[in-house]
């Protein structure tokens, strides 16, 4: 699979069978798509009007099958209110977990639910739009993926220098580079967690 980030949450996974982009949202979101051709799309924030296209859009909880890639949908709560979606995906054999703009830690019983996940997308800013570096590094801990892909941040003229990502990188003692794109199989997977950090295209 083929791993892409064209910033802030939106980034396009590309299996043997289908692709799927998640977070398209903005106003290049129908230019992103136009020029990604997803399959599938997902939407963990909720909004006022999905995007329309020829693709899926799965913005909700449940459980989804499209060209192969299993989906499901879990609610994401802040202050006891929904706000929107985390999504477990099984493509290529492998198990991805986006959690969208996660505002607060899971709980004990959301994180079981996410078990056995090979690649999380976990947001890291702290600017009061998704939990900050000490967060993550809690949750990454709790759910343990093989790889751990960053996001809700800018690279800035010094690239990770000065952003919420060098601080996250800090706090879970890992020391990285910025790579343009990541292909991975299950068979490619570091023994333990890995931090690999994406330049928005």
């Amino acid at each position: 699979m083929e791993l892409t980030w064209h910033g802030w949450s939106c980034f396009r996974l590309k299996g043997k069978e289908a692709s799927v982009v998640t977070d398209p949202i903005g106003p290049a979101s129908a230019s992103i798509l136009s020029k990604l051709s997803p399959d599938i799309v997902t939407i963990s924030q909720r909004m006022a009007e999905s995007p329309a296209g020829p693709f899926r859009v799965i913005d909700g909880p449940g459980e989804y099958e499209v060209k192969s890639v299993l989906i499901t949908g879990h609610p994401s709560f802040f202050q006891g209110k929904r706000v929107g979606s985390i999504f477990r995906m099984e493509i290529d054999d492998l198990v991805v977990c986006h959690l969208g703009q996660l505002k607060e830690p899971l709980t004990p019983s959301q994180a079981e639910s996410l078990s056995g996940v090979d690649l999380l997308f976990i947001p890291v800013a702290g600017d009061g739009e998704s939990i900050d570096a000490t967060k993550a590094v809690e949750m990454i801990t709790i759910i343990e993926p093989r790889m751990v892909i960053p996001m809700h941040f800018e690279l800035g003229q010094n690239g990770v220098a000065g952003t919420p990502v060098e601080k996250f990188c800090h706090e879970i003692g890992q020391s990285v580079s910025v790579q343009p794109r990541l292909v991975v199989a299950k068979s490619s997977l570091p023994a333990e967690t890995s931090v690999v950090l994406l330049e928005p295209r």
